[in-house]
């Protein structure tokens, strides 16, 4: 492999973790806001009548926890397995087709009052778009799938 080709993935995997700490940190934020919103805990409990602020936490951590996990498990992987395997075309489209789910869901949730709606929209479709810049360099693998 020539050092452009390594230069170019270096710059990549640089890229995607610098986008997943932003998505985290935003993430982080609405959680912990949320999580300390005397306001949003008594809606919930007003709404839901039977439920607890125990159960209001354990909503709100549950929400955190879904909107990191895809580009925390794709950063690494894409960390740890691209030295030996590479980056194929067939990464990309399951990858962007993942992410391009998350950026549908969250535009579905019409939180148009949330700066954090807006900032994770951005940073998902900047991490989509890191996604399908991706270089191309799939390695031969000995007894491998690829």
């Amino acid at each position: 492999m020539n050092s452009k080709k390594l230069i170019l993935e270096k710059k990549y995997i640089k890229r995607l973790i610098i986008t997943t700490i932003l998505i985290i940190f935003v993430a982080t934020c609405e959680a912990f806001i949320m999580a300390k919103s005397k306001e949003l805990m008594e809606t919930y409990i007003k709404l839901n009548k039977d439920k607890s602020v125990s159960d209001y936490l354990s909503l709100v951590m549950f929400s955190y926890f879904l909107n990191i996990i895809e580009p925390i498990a794709i950063t690494v992987f894409t960390f740890y397995s691209h030295k030996e395997y590479g980056i194929s075309s067939l990464y990309k489209i399951i990858f962007s087709a993942i992410i391009g789910l998350r950026i549908l869901n969250t535009i579905l949730k019409f939180e148009t009052s949330s700066l954090f709606y807006y900032l994770m929209i951005i940073l998902y479709i900047i991490y989509l778009i890191i996604l399908l810049n991706a270089p191309i360099t799939k390695r031969k693998v000995k007894n491998g799938l690829f």
